[in-house]
């Protein structure tokens, strides 16, 4: 919702246009938001005199964007689809210089606030005036049910946890662009995607896809993924990857299903090789002379970020026949862009300004009609840019497309929860291609993903381990990625963390290798392993190969050198 504010003063002994000079206005609005995110609204307004031959006589405010209903201290003149008008009459003239006339109104906004997923989101009107000389203070107060704050598309000085509420306020400064707020501290998706794989090669070939990862904003769960993969591996940029063997002519359907959990991000600090953030790719290029010449007046990511949007134009027109073309094809038609020329200029102008840069695609919840497909049989993705902050060694996730569509709502400084990650373009700007891409010659919807009702969770379990020669093989028989554990032998210092394993993925380590004669002790016969840290405590035992081969090869040995030192007894005894 988006509510427009303005004021018109009309005077007895003077004409509106003067209205700036001979009033001061001090409104405090007051937002009382109910548990289905109806508002009722009470305005304390004070209308000051700055001359004492002048006052006012009426009072009119206009809303738009919503319907109000049960006005006290006023009277709806009209009420548009989009606009309401109401008039306040004055009983008496309020005369004298610094003379104040204080009224009160109130009305009530039906879905002020409204529910989307798991959270809740109130969007403030932007309040604008006729007079030089004004306050606006604004307090909203929602339900302790919405949950905690988890977005504001501006930094919010005041919040009070009231018995069952929240109460936020906001000045004069805030209140001159479009606030957005969101309550509930994640968001739920629930998907399901296909993929066409086929090999027409004689020969066999590894074909990977991207399924959803985890990464600092996001948390996923599979239900299924059909036919299992062989593995599931981490790339360079963190994508993950379902690895399938196809035979000569084989054709297989992957279906995955699952679902995403949006949060507040994870403030984790990730070493990246910079330079390799920084090169040309295809769609970015760098080092182009237009480029450069662009970078050269900017200084820094909000910068970059304000030119991308206030030089390009999102073209609605082309949702439904997207061609990307990258950064240079942004700035030739700035006036037909969608998302990818927004992250393509954003990432291209970063790297030129020696700041790493990557393209995050995936699906991002919105419910405004204007950017949703007009097939339902396409699968439209989004896509927004990210850029590394050398200072905190974190990604910091930007929607300039967003900031642009939205008009204003500020999206640099955070992200709102219903941005959801399919893959991560940094290393390479076209691989993996995401999914939505793997069609079997057609243009099917492959790509569903739409709110979820309930939490899908899983008891997580030690991962299975085997022992070959020196080798451990690790595999996480879970749905959900295994992060942060560590391995570790019994009586032994050696250890091996584990950063991330996918779910249904698996890895491989070296435990020391033993000397042969402490391999064929009896001790050996079996390892011994622990695992510690974020997957429940475990104890392996695992049977040692090696030992029974050593041994093998030991006693084979002794017997042959016994009976060659037989045989050589047995001559030497004849001979004499």
């Amino acid at each position: 919702m988006f509510i427009f504010f303005f004021l018109t003063l009309f005077l007895l002994f003077i004409s509106p246009a003067r209205a700036l000079e001979e009033f001061r206005v001090n409104q405090k609005v007051h937002y009382l938001v109910d548990q289905s995110g109806n508002a009722s609204v009470k305005q304390e307004i004070n209308l000051t005199n700055n001359i004492s031959q002048i006052y006012a006589k009426e009072y009119e405010f206009s809303i738009s964007g919503s319907k109000i209903d049960n006005i006290a201290g006023g009277q709806l003149t009209s009420s548009a689809e989009n606009l309401s008008k109401i008039l306040v009459k004055f009983d008496k003239p309020i005369i004298g210089k610094d003379q104040t006339n204080q009224f009160f109104l109130t009305y009530t906004i039906s879905e002020f606030a409204k529910k989307k997923g798991n959270t809740w989101e109130v969007q403030l009107p932007v309040y604008k005036h006729s007079f030089n000389d004004s306050i606006i203070q604004v307090t909203v107060e929602v339900p302790s049910y919405f949950g905690n704050l988890s977005f504001s598309s501006t930094p919010v000085n005041s919040t009070h946890q009231l018995n069952q509420s929240t109460q936020i306020k906001f000045d004069q400064t805030q209140l001159e662009k479009k606030i957005l707020l969101i309550f509930g501290d994640h968001q739920l998706f629930d998907f399901k995607l296909h993929y066409h794989l086929g090999n027409d090669t004689s020969k066999v070939i590894i074909r990977q896809i991207p399924i959803p990862p985890n990464t600092d904003n996001q948390s996923v769960t599979y239900r299924n993924i059909e036919p299992a993969p062989q593995n599931v591996i981490i790339d360079g940029d963190g994508n993950w990857l379902a690895t399938y063997n196809l035979s000569p002519g084989e054709k297989i359907d992957v279906t995955a299903t699952g679902q995403v959990k949006t949060h507040l991000p994870i403030k984790r600090q990730h070493s990246i090789n910079p330079a390799e953030y920084l090169i040309d790719q295809t769609y970015w290029p760098v080092n182009h002379p237009k480029i450069t010449s662009i970078s050269q007046s900017l200084s820094g990511p909000k910068d970059i970020h304000n030119y991308v949007i206030n030089h390009l134009e999102y073209d609605y027109n082309r949702i439904n026949y997207a061609k990307r073309v990258g950064a240079l094809g942004a700035l030739d038609n700035p006036s037909s862009s969608l998302c990818t020329e927004f992250t393509d200029l954003f990432i291209t102008l970063a790297r030129n300004k020696g700041i790493p840069a990557r393209e995050i695609e995936g699906f991002a919840y919105s419910n405004d009609l204007k950017i949703k497909p007009i097939n339902q049989n396409s699968d439209v993705l989004h896509a927004w840019p990210e850029y590394y902050d050398n200072k905190t060694q974190q990604w910091i996730p930007i929607d300039p497309t967003w900031e642009k569509t939205t008009n204003g709502i500020d999206y640099f400084n955070e992200l709102d929860l219903n941005h959801v990650t399919f893959v991560i373009h940094g290393l390479n700007s076209q691989l993996p291609p995401p999914p939505g891409s793997y069609k079997n010659g057609n243009s099917n919807k492959s790509v569903f993903i739409d709110f979820a009702t309930k939490n899908l969770t899983s008891e997580i379990v030690p991962p299975k381990i085997k022992l070959n020669g020196q080798t451990l093989n690790i595999y996480n028989q879970n749905s959900t990625s295994l992060d942060n554990f560590t391995l570790k032998l019994k009586d032994n210092s050696w250890q091996s963390p584990v950063i991330q394993l996918p779910p249904f993925g698996s890895t491989e380590t070296e435990i020391p290798k033993q000397s042969f004669l402490q391999s064929i002790l009896p001790s050996s016969k079996k390892i011994y392993l622990t695992s510690e840290g974020s997957v429940p405590y475990t104890e392996f035992t695992l049977e040692n190969k090696n030992h029974y081969l050593n041994l093998s090869i030991f006693v084979g040995t002794t017997i042959l050198l016994l009976c060659i030192s037989g045989i050589i007894l047995t001559v030497n005894i004849k001979k004499t």
